[in-house]
């Protein structure tokens, strides 16, 4: 439009151009946000005037809806004026809207209908909207103007897509398509035009073939509106006679064929992988191409082109990635073929050197695409295997080819070499099918592991299964239970409850019709819906473990099983029976999930953290591997941020590292590295490979040293929080809510900032007397199980720390009232509970929430109270360490045996996180200076006090300590080394860091101190009998520190 100012970027005074992948709120390769030809027009938040304008012309006299797509993160105002005027003799204005307020009604990603307000989006982000008007328009020209407004708090900056003015009246954006606001119907206006010529010197007329992947569901893998293709003389006519997409007649030697209208097939907000190849008549569909070339244009015409590519003798097919600004010479430059992007990109990774050898021992996996399709060709090993080694992939691509692997050894024993055994198939659960493919492929030496799936759980129970619910009885008895106890009348309505749920009990005979309804009968299959949970987690691990053993026989303990966990949606509450039974009860030999931290509205990329310790967690029972999804895509995460992970993740015991889909946008889905702007972030992977190549003879062998601290994880809470009907019933007002891992999540940031190592404990962990390795405990979720609390009480008397939050404990694992801590933690009964509910997460509802009160402390301090607040009776021999307003009580404590609780009535690791998050609307993706993107290191001292009081009463102290904040550190020990990942979340605020100084207590004597990026050292500054003082001279994203005895 004119008026935005080409060489400005993001949101500024006037109209500016935001960048997808640098400016956006959603930088993101997935999801449902994007913005078409790569750019959207922006402007601040405030409401000094500013305008841009385009004339368009109306074809009739009618009624027309005007849409615009834009940005819409929840609970913000975007306002922005769209106004129509005719043009020639002035008039007044024949639409004038204000649009971008948070009350209007909008067309939402993944929704098929309009929504007024806020939309709930439990995943996240993923808030594109177009909101349109009625707008009656006489035949004639018009000029549109987008105008800066009055924008009311809270108020973000407005950045808009695409407008579409259309005769179609429907109440959304894309009737045809609703999934994507616009897409559709931006993709049904698209028009790019190819031409074919045959040479001269061919030898007969040739018949064109073509394919295009999408990046976007739902046509991944073919084109989609074929049907629409449109087929042009050289004079722009149109003609007839296509079909499908195709033309049916041949194109003579020295003669060009028709223009191909294939704009309608492809998407306009992300480049185009296309697979052409030219035959003589009646050949065989997999035969090598005949040389060929192809013009690529703007219109139908010669003077329209733009690009021009070959198909050379000997080529399979020609592969060519189209970009979606062709109409810029930034688009046109960057259109390439595959080969040559894989070329470039190649050479482009080797300039940089590497930091340490390619990795032996520990595995990168990753996608890398292929030229011709996704995966690895025979005649493609080269090019491929080259790109893989210049990122520092080790291992064989994904579900390679049997045929292919003696291809790709001998490339490797010329080059830098691979692990052989990293042959793995995604996805299947027939072990007999697999072990059969291996066998038959010859590949037994190679292969090393099957999964099960991506983003799964354990298989369901089914309750019509006679043989289950037998099972599920003989289980039952095994525990000591009867129906009577179950509040049933006899065996025969005992069955596994799949939910909690009057419709589903009476489905399957355990209540009759007339009680589904019965608040007080359905609150009563309370226990046997616990039973039920506990049943399914026990026999799916069977199942699976089954599986396992299926495999293992036939070939071999060397080969592993795994599945990819998931845990980003929603809320990163990580189910335990997938995290941690699973692996301690050997349902498969490999744990495995994903950092897609970048992409969820977090308070901390510590979440990663989180989340490896809670599959260390699973792992540690039988020191069972690990490896992660390390999520490279871009736009989305950036370099920095994916050094930090791999290095956070190194920190909690994972060793191998899976880049998922680190290939360029080719044959790809909605997963890749973007070619067109993607260089950092290989060049990224490629240091991570150099850091691992470092210090894998150390990192290997390591493992996680024991905390002093330790944070329950409490099965029992994750179901009755969300009240037994799972995470998907957390929606707004609710009283399903995830509350208690939202402040879990936060004191685990509040720990890991103050320089603590944390162990997650289950609450089987803790009746099975694991506490005893640990000096405090603390405490989250208003239900804990009987076993579990009798343990922590036992624990505390002989001399441990407890510190519990708002309702804590208050309720055991069939929701029934618990009082086993109460004495523990000095507190009484309840006298008023103001319970959160509905999902809470820092950077969308914890942004606005109000304080309920404030808790003054001894010092003068005080923390406030968001989301709960809990006024409790005191009990006898208690101390009264804060008070809120009124007076009553809120933090106390009290000595027991030789240990003490702590018990808190508020929520003090959301008043730490809330402090340091800035009131901007939230997103996701983008590089490290967007909001999303950056580490908010203003955090609540008072309650970051609070939180860390019962740690420093006990004199237990971290074990490693770093002068500067924000540097968190994790430490592993080996036989003959420590090793320190180093990781500076302080990157944004204070940058690159100079001469940090750490301090590593409880550390045998050291002979020689190096890391990754100072691998000559000396970085021993100093050290006694128990502890050293290092000196980092810099540290950038993260370090690894080694520590050799």
């Amino acid at each position: 439009m004119e008026g935005v100012h080409q060489d400005r970027f993001g949101p500024g005074e006037g109209w500016q151009v935001g960048r997808w992948g640098h400016d956006l709120y959603q930088n993101m390769i997935f999801g449902g946000a994007w913005a078409s030809r790569l750019r959207a027009a922006m402007t601040d938040a405030d409401g000094n005037p500013a305008e841009i304008h385009a004339d368009f012309e109306v074809p009739a006299d009618g009624v027309y809806k005007v849409w615009v797509k834009y940005e819409c993160p929840p609970h913000f105002n975007y306002a922005f004026g769209v106004r129509i005027e005719p043009l020639g003799p002035a008039g007044p204005a024949v639409f004038n809207r204000v649009y971008g307020l948070r009350q209007s009604a909008k067309h939402y990603c993944f929704n098929d209908k309009p929504h007024q307000g806020d939309l709930y989006w439990n995943w996240g982000i993923d808030h594109d909207a177009a909101e349109g008007y009625d707008a009656r328009l006489a035949k004639g020209r018009y000029r549109i103007t987008l105008s800066k407004m009055d924008n009311p708090g809270p108020k973000g900056a407005r950045s808009i897509d695409a407008i579409l003015i259309t005769s179609d009246l429907s109440d959304i954006s894309a009737p045809h398509l609703p999934r994507y606001p616009l897409l559709d119907e931006l993709r049904r206006a698209n028009h790019v035009y190819f031409r074919f010529r045959n040479p001269p010197q061919a030898a007969a007329p040739i018949f064109i073939t073509w394919n295009h992947w999408n990046h976007r569901y739902p046509d991944f893998y073919q084109p989609a509106y074929r049907e629409l293709v449109e087929f042009y003389d050289e004079h722009g006519k149109r003609l007839t006679g296509g079909k499908n997409g195709d033309w049916p007649g041949g194109i003579a030697p020295g003669s060009a064929g028709p223009w191909y209208d294939l704009g309608p097939t492809m998407n306009t907000e992300s480049s185009s992988p296309y697979l052409i190849a030219a035959h003589p008549k009646d050949a065989a569909p997999d035969s090598a191409s005949l040389p060929f070339d192809v013009d690529i244009a703007l219109a139908p015409n010669a003077k329209a082109i733009v690009k021009t590519f070959t198909c050379e003798p000997g080529e399979k097919a020609l592969a060519i990635l189209v970009q979606p600004d062709l109409h810029r010479p930034e688009g046109v430059a960057h259109t390439k073929t595959i080969r040559e992007i894989c070329g470039e990109l190649t050479r482009e990774l080797d300039r940089q050197p590497r930091l340490g050898p390619l990795p032996r021992k520990i595995r990168l996996f990753g996608a890398s695409g292929g030229i011709t399709s996704h995966g690895v060709l025979a005649d493609e090993v080269g090019v491929h295997m080259a790109l893989r080694e210049a990122m520092g992939l080790n291992t064989f691509p994904i579900n390679t080819d049997p045929r292919v692997v003696p291809a790709i050894l001998a490339w490797a024993r010329d080059h830098g070499g691979i692990i052989e055994r990293s042959l793995c198939y995604h996805h299947s659960q027939d072990p007999q099918e697999i072990s059969n493919w291996v066998r038959k492929g010859g590949v037994e030496k190679q292969f090393y592991y099957l999964s099960f799936g991506d983003e799964i759980g354990l298989p369901a129970t089914d309750a019509n299964d006679s043989r289950a619910v037998e099972a599920f009885r003989e289980f039952l008895r095994n525990r000591g239970e009867s129906p009577q106890g179950l509040g049933l009348a006899g065996w025969d309505q005992v069955k596994p409850l799949a939910a909690l749920s009057g419709d589903v009990a009476v489905r399957i005979g355990v209540l009759p019709d007339a009680g589904k309804a019965d608040a007080a009968g359905i609150a009563g299959l309370k226990r046997l819906y616990w039973h039920s949970l506990a049943f399914r987690t026990e026999q799916g691990i069977a199942s699976f473990a089954e599986k396992t053993r299926t495999l293992r026989a036939a070939l071999g303990n060397e080969v592993h099983t795994s599945a990819n966990l998931g845990s980003m949606h929603p809320f990163y509450w990580m189910h335990q029976s997938s995290f941690i039974e699973a692996f301690k009860h050997q349902a498969m030999s490999l744990a495995w999930s994903e950092d897609y931290t970048f992409c969820q509205p977090e308070a901390s990329r510590l979440v990663a953290d989180l989340e490896a310790a809670y599959l260390r967690k699973g792992a540690a029972y039988h020191d069972t591997p690990m490896q992660f999804y390390c999520m490279p895509h871009w736009p989305g995460n950036n370099p920095d941020q994916l050094i930090q992970n791999a290095v956070l993740e190194w920190g909690q015991n994972v060793k191998d590292l899976d880049f998922f889909s680190a290939t360029p946008d080719t044959w790809s889905t909605e997963n890749y590295v973007a070619y067109r702007g993607g260089l950092p972030t290989l060049r990224a992977i490629r240091t991570i490979s150099g850091m691992a190549g470092a210090v894998e003879d150390y990192l290997v062998p390591a493992r996680t040293e024991p905390a002093p601290v330790a944070m329950l994880l409490s099965e029992t809470s994750d179901v009755w929080e969300t009240e037994g009907k799972g995470q998907g019933a957390v929606e707004p007002g609710s009283a399903a809510s995830n509350v208690s891992q939202e402040e879990r999540k936060n004191l685990w940031y509040c720990l890991r900032y103050a320089g603590y190592r944390i162990d997650p404990v289950t609450e089987a962990d803790c009746a099975d007397g694991l506490l005893k390795n640990y000096s405090a405990l603390y405490v989250c979720g208003q239900n804990l199980h009987r076993q579990a609390a009798a343990a922590i009480r036992s624990w505390v008397e002989a001399g441990g720390i407890v510190f519990a939050t708002a309702g804590a404990a208050r309720k055991d694992e069939a929701d029934a009232p618990l009082t086993a801590l109460d004495e523990v933690l000095g507190r009484s009964g309840q006298t008023a509970y103001q319970r959160y509910r509905g999902p809470l997460r820092a950077r969308i509802e914890l942004m606005f929430l109000p304080a309920l009160d404030e808790i003054g402390l001894t010092d003068g301090s005080a923390v406030a109270v968001y989301g709960s607040r809990e006024q409790f009776q005191v009990g006898p021999e208690a101390e009264v360490l804060g008070s809120y307003k009124d007076g009553k009580p809120g933090w106390i404590t009290r000595r027991f045996g030789k240990g003490r609780g702590y018990y808190c009535g508020a929520l003090p690791g959301q008043a730490f996180v809330k402090a340091a998050l800035p009131t901007t609307p939230p997103g996701k993706g983008g590089p490290p200076g967007r909001p999303a993107m950056t580490e908010h290191l203003g955090h609540d001292p008072a309650a970051a006090a609070m939180i860390l009081r019962p740690l420093e009463e006990a004199k237990i102290r971290p074990d490693v300590v770093v002068d500067h904040r924000g540097v968190v550190t994790n430490r592993l020990k080996a036989e003959g080394a420590t090793i320190l990942t180093v990781v500076n979340l302080a990157l944004q605020a204070d940058g690159p860091l100079k001469n940090v100084e750490i301090q590593v207590r409880n550390v045998r004597p050291v002979q020689r101190a190096w890391s990754c990026f100072h691998p000559k050292g000396p970085l021993l500054k100093g050290a006694d009998d128990r502890s050293v003082v290092l000196r980092l001279p810099a540290i950038g994203p993260a370090d690894v520190v080694v520590l050799q005895h």
